[in-house]
């Protein structure tokens, strides 16, 4: 006799990657699968916390800092 898996087990779901997040001086830590998603996430955050200013979703910077549960370390080059 054999049994089905439950619902959600062995199917494959996306790792969520850490996300920092910028807008006009203030920050946050977002996690999510992408970085569209993160922006759209801290967007709404902001908005949360500045409720009068009309914050768009592009003026959110988004930069990668976890991958896969490992750091990211972002280095300039000339």
């Amino acid at each position: 006799m054999t049994e089905t898996p439950e619902k959600g087990v062995g199917t494959p779901t996306p790792r969520l990657n850490g996300y920092l997040c910028f807008y006009r001086g203030q920050d946050t830590e977002v996690r999510a699968a992408t970085s569209h998603e993160a922006q759209l996430k801290a967007a709404e955050w902001m908005r949360k916390k500045f409720p009068r200013r009309k914050i768009k979703d592009s003026d959110v910077d988004v930069h990668l800092v976890e991958k896969f549960g490992e750091p990211v370390i972002h280095t300039a080059t000339n």
